[in-house]
């Protein structure tokens, strides 16, 4: 928690569960890079060169018109390769295409997601548990719409039928839906039928669907279309009437986390409006960066990169599977999508069978992990007093690289032998 002490005006301001764990790690000695340290829970992949992958961009060309500022929407040669990548990808062969005034450009995803709900009007909105720990301040913050939590069934996989959803959407009058897909957390995918019903229901139930694809390349379920990617795209009938808003950019799927550079696509009238809410929120992102990413767009590198991903990273999801088992760590769902293993940690030794202490103890060992409670997105406390629904829960990342996964989940296993 950051609190400004003695200071009138100022509330305290939570971190997010990633920065607070990263936090109380900095305190132990940690920083990036560090060799004795296994970095298991922030949400980054490993930013190096892969077998494969093209090879990484190392340098930024800053030409005499990149000096000015960015215009808040983006740059139109990024925003138009963006909209080329999607229709490519997922529309080919469709009437409706997307254009450059379809997307906005960001300055990072939580950048992104911000502008978004900051142009919400009075509506209810609707968001899963678990799901990604940003969501809790950003939905807080912004006081127009009320947020609806809606719990989803770890012993059922984490699914959410097209029955469900529309019992949710006309049960609690939801004019809006905000989902990570694959989801951060659980590693759950919505593709194919299912999501094709989802985008179909939203459409004829008027309800917007604000869908996280930050890590719509990285799937483990076999999707022969458009290379082994996934995203609602391929399903939106009118791009310019389908309530249906993406969110994504170089963070995840292209490894370029350091560069905040993210996008939103959607109806031309939702890009007016977050180009307008970024006016006054951020101003724009960087005009070089943005200039630099344009040539990572083209869908040779995508398809290079996304190969090379997925090569590098299922054998490193398999390592953390079996290794994690092998401690005791049970798993309501194996990952389809994302690199992270959310895992239930209840059948451990009682010193560390809850995500604090789990997480504390691994601290003591020099491994990282995130609490599962800081997925129980709760805007405004409003359950306070009440433990978390998901505090035998903790999520652990294989984005780092394999030698790290190996000695941190090694480090795991002997810190559950020693507590038996």
């Amino acid at each position: 928690m950051s609190t400004p002490p003695g200071i009138p005006a100022f509330r305290p301001v939570p971190f997010t569960g990633v920065i607070f764990v990263m936090a109380e790690a900095g305190q132990r000695g940690y920083r990036y890079g560090h060799p004795e340290w296994c970095n298991l829970g922030q949400g980054q992949p490993e930013t190096g060169p892969l077998p494969g992958a093209p090879a990484r961009m190392r340098r930024i060309e800053i030409g005499v018109d990149d000096q000015d500022y960015a215009p808040v929407p983006g740059i139109w040669e990024l925003r138009r390769a963006v909209a080329e990548l999607y229709n490519g990808l997922y529309r080919q062969g469709k009437r409706s295409q997307y254009t450059e005034r379809n997307v906005c450009i960001c300055g990072g995803g939580r950048a992104s997601l911000t502008r978004a709900v900051a142009a919400l009007g009075q509506v209810n909105l609707g968001h899963f548990l678990p799901d990604y720990t940003a969501y809790e301040e950003l939905l807080d913050i912004f006081k127009l719409f009320t947020s609806i939590p809606i719990l989803l069934d770890g012993t059922a996989g984490y699914r959410f039928g097209l029955d469900d959803l529309e019992r949710e959407i006309m049960g609690r009058g939801l004019s809006a839906l905000l989902l990570s897909n694959p989801c951060n957390p659980t590693g759950k995918v919505l593709a194919g039928d299912e999501l094709e019903g989802w985008v179909r229901l939203a459409r004829e139930l008027s309800c917007a669907l604000l869908i996280d694809e930050f890590y719509s390349h990285y799937v483990w379920r076999e999707m022969p279309e458009a290379g082994g990617m996934v995203s609602a795209a391929r399903y939106v009938d009118d791009v310019d009437t389908d309530p249906v808003v993406l969110f994504d950019g170089l963070t995840k799927n292209w490894r370029y986390p350091g560069w905040r550079c993210t996008w939103i696509v959607g109806p031309q009238p939702v890009i007016q409006a977050v180009s307008s809410s970024g006016s006054f929120l951020d101003g724009g992102g960087s005009k070089p960066v943005q200039r630099a990413a344009v040539p990572l767009l083209a869908p040779e590198v995508v398809a290079a990169e996304t190969g090379a991903i997925r090569d590098a990273f299922l054998p490193k999801r398999r390592i953390m599977l079996e290794g994690l088992r092998e401690a005791g760590v049970r798993f309501d769902l194996e990952p389809e999508g994302t690199f992270y293993c959310w895992g239930d940690i209840s059948g451990l030794p009682s010193a560390i069978d809850d995500g604090m202490s789990f997480f504390r103890a691994a601290l003591e060992r020099r491994v990282i992990c995130v609490p599962g409670e800081f997925f129980d997105v709760n805007p405004g406390k409003r359950r306070s007093g009440r433990p978390s629904r998901f505090r035998h829960y903790v999520r652990f990342s294989f984005g780092p690289d394999k030698a790290t996964v190996v000695e941190g989940v090694r480090r795991i296993q002997e810190m559950v032998r020693e507590q038996r």
